[in-house]
């Protein structure tokens, strides 16, 4: 087995199939490899780099989650809405007393959550468009379809 010796910045004998590799051979290649060698503080700036990158990719792909997460509410109290209103108009129809306030209320908040969801929509295409999500709305106007 070859001894190992070491150089400034090479190992100069390897063992390859029983013979060992001369120091001179890795002297006569280390000019040409130190050209295109990283230095640690380059190779530690290009991860960082790359880990920025990452992150500000996983962050636009869990921003774009929210939003969905978000649709996906948005449109389960729109059917919720949609439900009440058609069982109010059943029960009109089979002659039940109503209160035209109530269906008028219902019909807003469908309005409203219909609004809502093509801001969400329009939102989520928008950040799969540029890469990252869009500011949200005001905590107030999501605040206010949801109280409806």
């Amino acid at each position: 087995m070859g001894t190992r010796s070491y150089s400034a910045s090479f190992f100069v004998s390897f063992e390859t199939s029983g013979r060992a590799i001369p120091s001179a051979s890795f002297q006569l290649l280390a000019p040409s490899f130190r050209r295109y060698a990283m230095t640690k503080s380059t190779l530690f700036d290009r991860l960082n780099q790359e880990l920025e990158a990452f992150g500000k990719k996983a962050q636009a792909a869990l921003d774009e989650g929210k939003l969905q997460i978000e649709l996906l509410r948005v449109r389960r109290r729109q059917d919720n809405a949609a439900r009440d209103l058609g069982l109010m108009v059943h029960r009109r129809e089979r002659g039940g007393e109503l209160e035209p306030r109530r269906i008028d209320a219902l019909m807003l908040r469908l309005d409203d959550l219909q609004a809502e969801i093509g801001r969400l929509e329009a939102q989520i295409a928008e950040a799969r468009r540029s890469g990252g999500p869009q500011p949200a709305a005001s905590a107030a106007s999501v605040n206010q379809v949801r109280e409806n």
